[in-house]
């Protein structure tokens, strides 16, 4: 008997009348290319947004060889929720099909329309700009959804690109916006992927990822002239804050999964990132700035895979060892020397207000910049200040730098007359340096992490002379003491 052709629900026959055969897939399915494989889900009724609907199809999934299937008549039904399946790691999204078999409602999900992961599948994708448009216009989801016949719901997947809107609902779109279709949707150049957030990103940022553990994560692309290896598309937000995003891949997957991220404030992690790339050329290393407190932040949250700190001087390690002990509390924790370093206060050449030591910052007409609380710099400005018996009751007014390179730039323009950074950046920006502290910079990472090839050779790079004389060569830096190792229980 012929199948009927799909049409509403109401006035359908109970599921219990369905009179099917077993599918001849050699037979039966020659026009299956056209949708793919479908996948038919076996507890639709807890997929259907409708209560009518609902009653009819709760209870009446066979098995997928059973179900009594006519490809050439089928629908898409926009009341029903599309279905999402959880292969492994990745989120398969199915789209809803209602169709009429001898005068009985079945329910079909076809083919993934989106498939999004830590980056094991690769699917090229349309990128909305649709939630951009409505918010100019100044409209809510729930007004524009009304405006064009559809639910809410199914709004919101099409503005996060989980759904490929039809082309008639994507010309009411258009319509009702006052724009064009193009201006609402279009393709993406390569592979969207689903990644982690390192922090607060927007759409449209561009972004440097790496995959640490079974997730990618993305990270600001902090230089513009670098290439990125994907741009932000439709961040997913929970509990008050973002989780994740779908990103746009611009560079291949070998590329990002061979990624090392390591986060740290030590211009010397350029150079050894650079290093890395330069001698293999499968692998490759990223420098995320950041103060020792974030670097030890991301690196607990599985967000880099090496974190820079230099919170101890060099006669006291033993701090280094407790803050690796307690990011990495589970796992044995990996501490490695990099260099040492002075850290002092950098003034204008020549040091024309006579800055010997803190106690001088507190004089009426000096002024200094700050770094942010639990940055190396800003530990040793505090605990100097209060060996002192300093207390300064305007510090917050102090401007505050993100980086040691920073407080160069705010010293030689003027703006203050001294700030804590390293000698290194003193020397190549040509300021005055006065001494405080001799320090160690460590690099803190899991025992278990030295498994992957690119950590394992990026660490044993600080011992190779191609490093060493590059480094060397960069004034500032002590490497008496690189590459020496300690190993941590978790004990």
């Amino acid at each position: 008997m012929r199948p009927s052709r799909a049409r509403g629900a109401p006035g359908l026959a109970s599921p219990s009348q369905t009179t099917g055969r077993r599918l001849d897939t050699h037979n039966d399915l020659t026009d299956l290319s056209l949708l793919k494989s479908p996948f038919v889900h076996s507890r639709v009724a807890q997929l259907v947004e409708q209560p009518a609907v609902n009653r009819l199809v709760a209870g009446s999934s066979p098995a997928a060889g059973a179900l009594p299937l006519f490809f050439s008549y089928f629908t898409y039904w926009p009341a029903l929720c599309p279905a999402h399946k959880l292969e492994g790691s990745v989120l398969l999204t199915y789209t809803p099909y209602i169709m009429l078999y001898e005068d009985c409602m079945v329910v079909v999900y076809q083919s993934p329309l989106l498939s999004i992961s830590g980056g094991s599948v690769e699917e090229t994708l349309f990128l909305p700009s649709l939630k951009k448009k409505r918010v100019a216009l100044g409209l809510s989801q729930a007004q524009l959804a009304a405006r064009t016949g559809v639910s809410r719901q199914a709004l919101g997947y099409i503005e996060a690109g989980k759904q490929v809107p039809s082309t008639r609902l994507a010309l009411e779109l258009a319509h009702s916006l006052h724009c064009s279709v193009d201006d609402l949707f279009q393709l993406a150049s390569g592979p969207v992927v689903f990644s982690r957030l390192a922090g607060p990103l927007e759409s449209g940022e561009r972004v440097v990822l790496g995959r640490v553990g079974e997730s990618l994560v993305a990270h600001p692309l902090h230089s513009g002239s670098n290439p990125a290896d994907g741009v932000l598309q439709s961040p997913v937000s929970g509990k008050g804050k973002q989780e994740g995003a779908s990103v746009e891949l611009l560079s291949s997957r070998a590329s990002v999964d061979g990624n090392v991220l390591v986060a740290g404030c030590a211009p010397l992690l350029g150079l050894l990132c650079g290093r890395l790339e330069r001698r293999y050329a499968d692998m490759r290393a990223t420098w995320i700035p950041a103060d020792s407190s974030q670097a030890l932040a991301l690196l607990e949250n599985n967000l880099v895979h090496v974190a820079g700190i230099h919170l101890a001087s060099s006669t006291r390690p033993e701090a280094h060892l407790a803050f690796a002990k307690r990011t990495l509390a589970k796992e044995k924790a990996v501490l490695v020397n990099l260099a040492t370093w002075r850290q002092g206060l950098l003034v204008a050449p020549g040091n024309p207000f006579g800055i010997e030591s803190v106690a001088d910052l507190m004089a009426p007409d000096v002024r200094y910049a700050r770094r942010n609380k639990g940055s190396g710099a800003q530990e040793l400005l505090v605990r100097l200040m209060n060996e002192a018996g300093t207390c300064p009751a305007n510090e917050s007014d102090q401007p505050l730098a993100s980086s040691h390179a920073e407080i160069a730039q705010l010293v030689g323009a003027g703006v203050v007359t001294a700030g804590v950074a390293i000698e290194a950046v003193a020397i190549s920006e040509g300021l005055g340096f006065v001494p405080l502290s001799e320090e160690r910079f460590d690099l803190v990472l899991s025992e278990t992490s030295l498994d992957r090839p690119e950590l394992a050779r990026l660490i044993s790079l600080i011992d190779q002379p191609s490093f060493r004389s590059d480094a060397s060569r960069l004034p500032g830096y002590d490497l008496s003491l690189s590459g020496h190792l300690s190993t941590l229980s978790t004990s």
